[in-house]
């Protein structure tokens, strides 16, 4: 699918010929079976062949308009992956999935408010509930997390609405689900402010 407006043969070698002046001299670009309709053709024929691989270009810059290959390497390069997060090994996941990961990596970009958080996981499928340590704090007391009101400040807490993907036994076979909550537990962990604690709960 071309998310850009393409123009056939026939209407590329009506769009050179329109260029050319009106009178006798040229009156025959305009005839199907002329020599000067069919040259036109053949140029009309290569500009069509760019066209195709120009948008074919552009929306391989794009990541994942239309989940094409073209440029995943680069896309992956650009935006840190592998890393501690995504692992190098690329083997069984769909071009889908990687270009999911590169989208996540450019939403974290700018993550700073619980909404952010919120829409980061909602990338993955995943739902999360994001709250201030204190408001934990305030409801439930002091935990072996948050001892003190101090701590419970610079605490983030963010709740997974999904079971513990490390929690035993495992239902076989493992879904994709532990893996997506693991990468975002990573994720969430390296874009927290520098001076807060984040505890991972799931529901």
């Amino acid at each position: 699918m071309s998310y850009y407006v393409t123009l056939s043969k026939e209407e590329q070698t009506q769009t050179l010929a329109n260029w050319f002046p009106q009178g006798r001299a040229f009156g025959t670009i305009n005839q199907s079976d002329s020599l000067a309709r069919n040259f036109l053709r053949g140029l009309a024929e290569e500009l069509v062949r760019h066209d195709d691989i120009m948008f074919r270009t552009l929306e391989g810059l794009i990541p994942a308009l239309d989940n094409n290959d073209d440029f995943i390497l680069d896309w992956e390069r650009v935006v840190g992956i592998p890393d501690a997060c995504f692992s190098e090994d690329v083997t069984g996941l769909t071009i889908e999935t990687r270009w999911l990961h590169v989208i996540v990596k450019l939403a974290g970009l700018n993550i700073q408010t619980q909404s952010d958080y919120v829409a980061l996981a909602a990338l993955f499928g995943v739902v999360v509930t994001v709250q201030p340590g204190k408001e934990v704090f305030d409801i439930e007391g002091v935990s072996a997390e948050m001892p003190d009101l101090y701590t419970a400040r610079f605490t983030i807490v963010i709740t997974f609405d999904i079971a513990d993907p490390l929690a035993f036994p495992y239902t076989f076979p493992i879904t994709f689900a532990g893996t997506q909550s693991a990468i975002m537990e990573c994720l969430f962990t390296k874009l927290r402010p520098a001076n807060c604690q984040v505890l991972f709960r799931f529901i």
